[in-house]
């Protein structure tokens, strides 16, 4: 059964134990990035505009005009790129990779729920 409450946990932020900014060389955007143990995670979606395996919020194949594209562009800038793996791979900038299943488990474990009394 499943029920709702009026009692509402409160969730709190976890602080990082460093945070910074990176520039990706290949087009000067900015990602802020935070460390928690040993591991560094970008706190922003990647805007790397690749045309491999790219799509638009409704799941269709983008084509390089679709960034420059004036309905588009704020979702893109809001919200970052949409991509396949192969996309996804080409749109990591140097020095970083996408994480493994390894790097979420020892994220939640770094980080844990944090849940508090509201």
């Amino acid at each position: 059964m499943i029920s709702c409450s009026d009692e509402e946990e409160a969730f709190a932020t976890p602080v990082p134990d460093a945070t910074g900014i990176f520039v990706d060389d290949r087009d000067g955007i900015t990602y802020p990035w935070a460390r928690y143990g040993d591991q560094e995670w970008m706190t922003d979606n990647m805007r790397f505009q690749t045309t491999e395996g790219a799509f638009r919020p409704d799941l269709t194949p983008v084509k390089p005009i679709y960034y420059d594209d004036g309905r588009n562009r704020k979702y893109y800038d809001n919200y970052g790129g949409l991509y396949d793996f192969t996309a996804a791979n080409a749109a990591v900038p140097d020095g970083w990779r996408l994480p493994t299943d390894e790097d979420w488990n020892r994220l939640a474990d770094r980080v844990g729920p944090y849940i508090t009394e509201a």
